[in-house]
């Protein structure tokens, strides 16, 4: 099921449109889906997505996310490797 997945960074922003406006107009990004957990913007075939938090500052922020066509089936083929996760609005795999 992970085969083909794309993996992208995850940066965490106070202001998401102040972060969004920054990585479009000063560094050349082009916007792509968003939505309350954040937005996604790529350069050419990279991409990674800007997310709302208090504190963008610490260390404890999700460092890669991982996007798959089918997210139960994903989360079934990581369970049966072993794979972990506390839920806090969102997936949070720990490895």
């Amino acid at each position: 099921m992970l085969e083909g997945a794309r993996v992208h960074t995850t940066l965490p922003a106070k202001d998401v449109e102040r972060a969004k406006v920054f990585y479009t107009k000063k560094v050349g990004a082009t916007p792509g889906e968003s939505g309350p957990g954040g937005t996604f913007l790529t350069f050419g075939e990279t991409r990674f997505v800007i997310y709302p938090t208090p504190n963008p500052n610490r260390g404890g922020h999700t460092q890669m996310g991982i996007s798959v066509k089918d997210v139960n089936a994903a989360v079934r083929e990581l369970r049966g490797r072993g794979v972990t996760w506390n839920t806090i609005g969102i997936i949070q795999l720990s490895l």
